[in-house]
């Protein structure tokens, strides 16, 4: 008797019948708020890293502009704004490195 169950489990495994558990919906919510906010998080890193590179061709262009001697108040401007995106795009970086798995 024994060895005839043990056959049906056995099968039943070969055909891929296996008990299936149900899913926690908690860590599903927590998957996809992760999900959500990795997405989110990478948007915003690359918006930032766009306006960025836009600053930086005005910021070029201002500069040839106003020549050697002279230096723009709007040339301080996006120098300050500069600065702001490049530490928002570091925040964002970090943010998703954590997400990422390591190289070690």
């Amino acid at each position: 008797m024994k060895s005839i169950a043990y056959t049906l489990w056995i099968a039943a495994a070969l055909l891929g019948q296996r008990q299936e558990f149900p899913r926690d919906p908690v860590k599903d919510m927590q998957k996809r708020a992760e999900k959500e906010s990795s997405e989110k998080n990478y948007k915003e890193l690359r918006e930032a890293a766009t306006e960025l590179a836009e600053l930086s061709k005005q910021l070029s262009a201002e500069i040839d502009e106003s020549g050697q001697h002279i230096i723009s108040a709007r040339v301080f401007d996006r120098l300050d704004r500069i600065e702001k995106l490049a530490k928002r795009i570091r925040d964002k970086a970090k943010g998703n490195s954590i997400l990422a798995p390591k190289d070690h």
